[in-house]
């Protein structure tokens, strides 16, 4: 999954959460507009980490 992102994912805003989840806006660098987020809170410090990132995927071919 990981040779299939692209190159820089950014996160410019952090939404907001509740005691599970958390929502952050992101920008890629290969995919055009911006994308609204939610991600496990136990992801917020390793946002880098595979199940967050084939999250980000999935929604992006299933969109």
């Amino acid at each position: 999954v990981r040779n299939s992102l692209p190159e820089t994912a950014r996160v410019f805003g952090f939404v907001g959460s509740n005691s599970s989840y958390g929502v952050c806006l992101v920008r890629f660098t290969h995919w055009s507009g911006v994308y609204l987020l939610w991600f496990p809170l136990s992801y917020k410090n390793n946002i880098d980490r595979e199940p967050f990132f084939c999250f980000v995927l999935n929604l992006k071919m299933g969109a």
